[in-house]
């Protein structure tokens, strides 16, 4: 996973938590359980993920598998969960469900609409702000239903996607942009994403040292043979190089000989 697909679905996440009639039922990818869910209790749900990510069109000769821009196409799930007691060999348990909708659900599923569009769209907090500086544009948005294909009957979940146009990943050698930055500072304040965040870092960091041809070389996707042909290459200067003994040659004068000895 790239960092700006990380960090586009985890802020969504974290940006809505807690600020919804979902609570603190925002999941990640999936939906996990909901153990405080009682029989025939409702609980509205929102499920984020990352479906997609394309990039086309990109110029000759500067194709790369790191680094550019993309359009990422972000699935946002809305449910009502209702709480069913399932009996098994161990006993009663309480699983979340999603049924048949009724007015009652599409109500609680419009309201949870518009608050998750809100809170992205200008809401004031560290994540929703992280997410609005590695959009660069909204596309497209398709909203549809959740049907059972089978019955055609309608449940109370609809699915939101959408396509927007992101940040550019940095490339081996770049600095981190600032919403990166911003990005990785919030997760390492949390203790559940911290190692992840130190992870990134590391990864991000590669080819800072790197000297500039090879910085290049990456940017174009090229291989030695291409640089040496636009004149571009390994110098001795950019690897340590044991130094024993040198001959200066001077017009018109003996060699000169240079020997390393300390």
């Amino acid at each position: 996973m790239s960092i700006v697909r990380q960090l586009i679905q985890l802020s969504i996440v974290e940006a809505l938590r807690g600020r919804t009639i979902a609570g603190d039922a925002v999941f990640d990818s999936r939906m996990d359980t909901l153990p405080d869910l009682l029989e025939d209790q409702c609980q509205p749900i929102i499920i984020v993920s990352v479906e997609a990510s394309d990039r086309r069109n990109m110029s000759q000769g500067m194709a790369s598998l790191l680094g550019g821009s993309a359009v990422l196409t972000v699935l946002i799930q809305t449910a009502v969960a209702t709480g069913r007691a399932i009996t098994g060999p161990d006993g009663t348990v309480i699983r979340a469900a999603i049924g048949e909708t009724d007015s009652a659900f599409e109500s609680a599923l419009n309201l949870l609409d518009h608050q998750w569009r809100k809170i992205l769209q200008h809401f004031d907090n560290e994540w929703a702000e992280v997410f609005r500086e590695l959009v660069n544009g909204v596309q497209d948005i398709k909203d549809t239903r959740g049907t059972d294909p089978d019955t055609k009957r309608k449940h109370a979940a609809r699915f939101v996607q959408i396509d927007i146009s992101v940040l550019a990943e940095p490339k081996p050698g770049d600095s981190i942009p600032e919403p990166i930055a911003l990005g990785l500072d919030l997760m390492s304040e949390d203790e559940d994403y911290a190692p992840l965040a130190e992870e990134w870092r590391t990864l991000l960091a590669e080819g800072g040292d790197w000297p500039d041809w090879r910085k290049l070389q990456s940017t174009l996707f090229a291989s030695r043979q291409h640089m040496a042909v636009i004149g571009q290459g390994p110098l001795i200067v950019d690897e340590e190089v044991d130094f024993e003994i040198a001959v200066l040659n001077i017009k018109d004068a003996n060699p000169v000989e240079i020997v390393d000895d300390p």
